[in-house]
């Protein structure tokens, strides 16, 4: 008996994919069925066909997938620039909770290396991890330290185990 080999390659049931998730309106699907480093891009395709919080959750689950938001600042600061509705909505219940239990003033860091992306969205509030983004290429980097109003933070964001904070410095 003959192997019958699928003549559909790859890309092809790739594509057929993203065309079912289109045409079916799962928009986290068709997101995520794009390579990491075209996610984004394929966000800011069908961001006007989602609803206010699922807007701001899908728009979470990309920036948490992220490797390296650095590479799309313009388009992150747009996006999370978005005047629909709370920004909020990035965060689940215990996000909420934790940023709630911050003080009127908080001290986040970022770990980067100098010169390269200082002026990033990514920033915590531990100092330990801050180094470990600073070293983790096997470089030297730098630790920023900021004292912000707690109001500036956009999301704290706990799902990795992390206090990400996404904040953005007021020039």
């Amino acid at each position: 008996m003959a192997l019958i080999v699928d003549a559909i390659t790859p890309y092809a049931h790739k594509l057929k994919a993203i065309k079912e998730a289109v045409g079916s309106w799962h928009w986290s699907e068709y997101v995520f069925l794009h390579e990491r480093p075209y996610r984004v891009e394929a966000f800011k395709k069908i961001e006007k066909q989602l609803g206010i919080v699922n807007y701001w959750q899908l728009l979470t689950q990309v920036w948490i997938d992220t490797e390296n938001q650095y590479a799309y600042l313009k388009d992150w600061k747009k996006l999370l620039a978005s005047d629909r509705g709370d920004r909020h909505d990035m965060m689940n219940d215990e996000d909420r909770q934790a940023l709630r239990s911050l003080p009127e003033e908080v001290t986040i860091y970022r770990g980067c290396q100098k010169g390269l992306n200082e002026n990033g969205l990514s920033w915590t509030l531990d100092k330990s991890k801050a180094e470990f983004f600073a070293n983790r290429f096997g470089k030297k980097g730098i630790i920023l330290e900021r004292k912000i109003p707690k109001s500036e933070i956009v999301a704290l964001l706990t799902v990795r185990g992390e206090t990400e904070v996404i904040w953005e410095e007021k020039k």
